[in-house]
């Protein structure tokens, strides 16, 4: 069994997405959404919202969703929290069963889950999925580092440990290679208002509040770079993108989903 556990926030392209690309190598989709945001105040419900407007059409016998309220800590705290609540939903699980755990936007690669599902023993119980990363737009690509954002791991280390120590360890762990899609911050239909939000939510809050001034983040996005200009972090856009470089259902979808891509982008 191979049971995907992520934290959802109102990514539904990602979700979606990740939903395809998974079909047919993932049993069950762990969705964990919380009542308020990583830095307290209140937030909706986004899943039970798309849910309700059928979003996740056929995919959605696959979903189990948990509605996590968190506790009055710090903003990590809070995240930590969450992410660890996915395992109420994994009671009475064989400890060989395999366990992804990420970010919605963090798109593991169907055959490397594969890969590292024939891997994963107790010698080696956690890999890291080494992701493509994008940033804003789908094609917005990173020219200078790749993200280790999904886990693969057997639930008996889960057991051991939690969810949130396989997230600390993501870096240490032996890696696949080019094993999917980190799509940080898409703006989508909602444009840059998305993207504030997620700055005024996250457990970065603090340390991005300097640079979250509406005049900075619409040129951070019109200029495709990293938000609080970290210079380690470049992106070009591909202008005239290729199949291979996408989730196949993307690809197949590009032209209904327009906002995902690039201005200028030939699709």
């Amino acid at each position: 069994m191979i049971i995907d556990c992520i934290m959802y926030s109102g990514e539904r392209e990602c979700l979606l997405m990740r939903l395809h690309e998974l079909a047919g190598v993932v049993d069950i989709h762990v969705v964990v959404e919380a009542t308020e945001t990583f830095t307290g105040p209140p937030k909706p419900l986004y899943f039970a919202r798309d849910d309700a407007a059928g979003y996740f059409g056929e995919h959605r016998a696959r979903i189990l969703p948990y509605v996590a309220t968190l506790p009055p800590d710090g903003p990590w705290e809070r995240e930590a929290y969450q992410r660890n609540a996915c395992m109420r939903m994994l009671d009475g699980v064989s400890h060989n069963a395999v366990v992804l755990m990420g970010d919605v936007d963090e798109i593991p690669m169907a055959d490397a889950v594969r890969s590292a599902a024939r891997i994963l023993n107790e010698k080696t119980p956690q890999m890291a999925l080494e992701q493509d990363l994008r940033l804003y737009y789908v094609n917005n690509r990173c020219t200078t580092k790749h993200w280790r954002g999904t886990q693969a791991c057997l639930k008996g280390w889960l057991d051991q440990v939690t969810p949130q120590k396989v997230r600390d360890w993501r870096n240490a762990a032996p890696a696949i290679l080019n094993a999917g899609w980190h799509f940080g911050s898409l703006l989508g239909d909602e444009g840059a208002a998305r993207f504030e939000r997620k700055l005024a939510s996250f457990s970065h809050a603090d340390e991005c509040k300097p640079f979250a001034t509406p005049e900075n983040v619409a040129a951070a996005i019109d200029e495709g770079r990293d938000v609080s200009g970290r210079t380690d972090i470049l992106f070009r856009a591909d202008l005239t993108p290729k199949v291979e470089d996408y989730p196949a259902w993307l690809w197949q979808h590009r032209r209904d989903y327009p906002a995902l891509w690039h201005p200028g982008t030939t699709l």
